[in-house]
């Protein structure tokens, strides 16, 4: 999950002159800029202000990544199966999907152009492409064989738009969330659109786009994923589908949209952050650790419906409250969060959370080797070995490919319209 350190920078672009006819625009979500936004548009202000607030959520989402960690651990390489047992530290994707909205947003106020929503999709792809693609080919590495459709729905990265199970949890199982977040960097230029004046529909309109998922799984009778069950299942529809999750997603970009215009360069005492941050951070951690279990041991087990709130909605708005109070970068928990160790670790935590179950899957298949271990050292091993792989994929793979996808898209920039519209084609 699927998202985003990356997205925090901010898109700056310069638009050639020529005497062609001005292409169609987007509309600014904010057309007349505010004091806040001269400050953040500043010099000293993109400096003081929007990089201390950036730190802050890209340490976010290692703690996001870490939790989903020790959820697939749990029970496992030594992790007693009772460790956090009462916890559903799942719900780490929801924090990364409404995570992704608001900084998406906080980075692309506007796309003026066709041409800088291409450039979006290209920086979008090349921020998750290439990384899912060699942890694809570490699975084959390690035996997992090609099976020509979730093979194929893996490399164009759409597996998670397939209900079933054998599709959506191919290969690197948890590549389903950033399948998911690709659907959502696909509708992000439309819902972008206006956002200032449609938010307010927006927002319940993909919560009934997303309800509609749990309605047709209950319709269709759909059954939960398990052995033996090879067509679509309750998971594909609530859990995975791009349109289940997109709620979360629009509630992240509408919480963003707040933050910038109401909150963003205002003063905020330091009192009111130091007040704040802990009870927001305390009321993600209690939904996660109590709420969300009690909610689960009350609903019923077989319902979509039920799948779907536990999943998506119960932890999408906690999750949106403290990103936005986290955001502005004055209390405690955002300053532990800015600390460079972990902001690094926010950095990586993409390849993280990619690299973390397979390599979890190479352990079970070398069982045997590490049978004379304590089980303190097979989880150390574990954990070192998922940050140098996470590390190396990080600074091999995902910056270089980052780094070449936004000097192709300044190199097209560069070329005249006239030179561009006079080359020859193949």
């Amino acid at each position: 999950m699927p998202q985003a350190s990356h997205d925090f920078e901010r898109t700056v672009s310069g638009v050639a002159t020529s005497t062609h006819p001005k292409p169609f625009s987007y509309p600014s979500i904010a057309p007349r800029p505010t004091e806040a936004d001269k400050r953040l548009h500043s010099k000293d202000g993109l400096t003081m202000g929007r990089t201390q607030k950036l730190d802050a959520l890209t340490g976010l989402r290692f703690f996001a990544a870490a939790t989903i960690v020790v959820h697939h651990v749990r029970g496992t390489l030594g992790v007693p199966a009772e460790f956090f047992a009462n916890s559903d530290f799942s719900q780490g994707v929801s924090i990364f999907f409404v995570l992704s909205g608001f900084i998406l947003i906080f980075a692309n106020r506007e796309l003026k152009s066709w041409a800088e929503t291409g450039a979006f999709y290209v920086k979008r792809i090349a921020r998750i492409w290439p990384s899912h693609f060699v942890v694809l080919m570490a699975a084959l590495a390690i035996g997992f064989p090609i099976v020509q459709g979730p093979f194929l729905a893996n490399l164009a990265l759409i597996q998670a738009w397939n209900p079933v199970g054998d599709y959506f949890f191919s290969y690197n199982a948890v590549s389903w969330s950033i399948s998911t977040e690709l659907g959502f960097y696909l509708a992000f230029p439309l819902l972008l659109y206006r956002f200032e004046r449609t938010w307010f529909w927006k927002l319940p309109l993909t919560l009934i786009i997303a309800l509609s998922m749990p309605a047709y799984a209950s319709w269709i009778d759909a059954p939960f994923y398990g052995a033996g069950v090879t067509g679509p299942v309750v998971q594909g529809f609530v859990m995975t589908s791009p349109l289940a999750r997109l709620f979360e997603f629009t509630l992240g970009m509408s919480a963003g949209h707040l933050w910038v215009k109401h909150l963003s360069g205002r003063h905020i005492p330091s009192l009111v952050a130091w007040i704040a941050e802990p009870l927001a951070a305390a009321l993600l951690f209690y939904d996660v650790t109590i709420f969300l279990p009690r909610i689960l041991q009350m609903l019923p087990e077989t319902s979509a419906f039920s799948f779907w709130a536990i999943m998506a909605a119960v932890p999408a708005i906690p999750s949106a409250l403290a990103i936005i109070v986290l955001a502005s970068g004055k209390g405690p928990i955002s300053w532990l969060l800015s600390r460079r160790p972990i902001v690094y670790l926010g950095e990586i935590s993409f390849a993280i959370y990619l690299t973390h179950q397979l390599i979890q899957t190479w352990f079970r298949q070398h069982e045997a080797s590490f049978a004379g271990l304590p089980e303190g050292a097979l989880i150390a091993l574990y954990v070192c070995t998922v940050a140098a792989c996470s590390v190396a994929l990080y600074h091999v793979v995902e910056r270089p490919c980052q780094r070449a996808a936004k000097a192709a898209i300044g190199y097209s920039r560069r070329i005249p319209r006239t030179a561009a519209a006079d080359a020859p084609t193949a």
